[in-house]
C-alpha cells in the first residue's frame, strides 16, 4: 500500500562526554566494515532505514553514523556492538508505546 508501519526509526546512537558535549568524527580511518555487521543488516533495514533510493540496505547511512558517531565509541565498542547497542537500546524505550499509553497517537 505504500503507508509506512507506525513506528520510529533509528537516526543514530550518539556518545557523549561528562560535560555533556558530544564528539564526533573522532577516527577518519575507521571504515565501517559491512562483514562485521552482516547479522544485523535485516534488523538495520528494518529499524534504522533510509528513504534514498537506491536504498542499497542504507549501508551508506550506517557506514555516516558510523564515521560521525561511532568512531567516538570505538574504546567501549565494536562496529557490531554499536549498531547491536542501537538496535538494543530502540527495543528496551518502545517510544511509540510510551506516547500511545501517555495519549498520544
Amino acid at each position: 500500500s505504500g503507508k509506512p508501519e507506525a513506528d520510529f526509526g533509528i537516526n543514530g546512537l550518539l556518545p557523549n562526554r561528562d560535560d555533556g558535549t558530544y564528539p564526533s568524527n573522532c577516527d577518519p580511518d575507521s571504515e565501517l566494515d559491512r562483514s562485521k555487521i552482516s547479522d544485523l543488516i535485516s534488523s538495520l533495514t528494518k529499524n534504522w532505514p533510509t528513504l534514498s533510493c537506491p536504498s542499497n540496505e542504507g549501508f551508506e547511512l550506517w557506514k555516516r553514523a558510523w564515521n560521525k558517531q561511532g568512531t567516538c565509541a570505538q574504546n567501549m565498542m565494536s562496529q557490531h556492538g554499536y549498531f547491536q547497542a542501537a538496535l538494543r537500546f530502540k527495543d528496551q524505550i518502545n517510544l511509540l508505546q510510551i506516547l500511545t499509553n501517555s495519549g498520544i497517537k
